[in-house]
């Protein structure tokens, strides 16, 4: 636990006593269970998890958060994720977009994104890389760093825009969440 009350569960640091992704999942589902029954909010970084691990976190979620960069390889990678998500199917409403490290001056308009998926971006964050550096190196967050720099009042946005959405899931939605088993993803895409 750290000091904004924050707990981290991390994953595994050898992979050598690893068990088989069958075991995994089911200890994966068996541990994010308890911590629904604790805790109101859980953030998974979905980054490096094996497919049928993604395929389980992305059912389970009431959000997922695309993150990418104002760039054309990144723009073009969020295309694609947002639209295989769409045919999983997961609902546009659960999608949030975040664009980081953005700068108006940008040449790369991440308008672009909008246009092709015709779904909008939720927050672009300022890039404030020095302040971002400094976050990491002391441990801090960057609310204690620079409380009023642009970039914390955009996450805190964005942090709000979250609990206000997770709160107008609907329980029809939360009720299919549940129904929907670990390896549903990978039986609708035809694996």
């Amino acid at each position: 636990k750290d000091e904004t009350g924050a707990r981290i569960l991390p994953a595994p640091s050898g992979e050598d006593d690893l068990p088989a992704e069958d075991q995994i999942l089911t200890t994966v589902e068996a541990t994010l269970a308890l911590l629904k029954q604790r805790y109101r909010n859980i953030l998974i970084d979905a980054g490096h998890l094996t497919p049928a691990l993604l395929n389980f976190a992305l059912c389970q979620s009431d959000q997922i958060l695309l993150v990418g960069n104002p760039d054309v390889a990144s723009l073009k990678g969020l295309v694609a994720s947002y639209k295989k998500l769409r045919l999983i199917p997961i609902e546009a409403e659960k999608i949030k977009v975040v664009i980081n490290r953005f700068n108006s001056e940008s040449r790369v308009d991440t308008r672009e994104f909008e246009k092709k998926t015709d779904h909008a971006v939720a927050v672009r964050l300022p890039n404030n890389y020095p302040m971002c550096i400094e976050a990491v190196n002391t441990g801090r967050p960057l609310s204690d760093i620079q409380e009023k720099s642009d970039l914390a009042k955009k996450i805190a946005e964005l942090a709000q825009n979250i609990m206000r959405n997770r709160h107008e899931v609907s329980e029809e939605t939360q009720q299919e969440t549940k129904k929907v088993g670990p390896f549903s993803f990978l039986q609708r895409i035809g694996k």
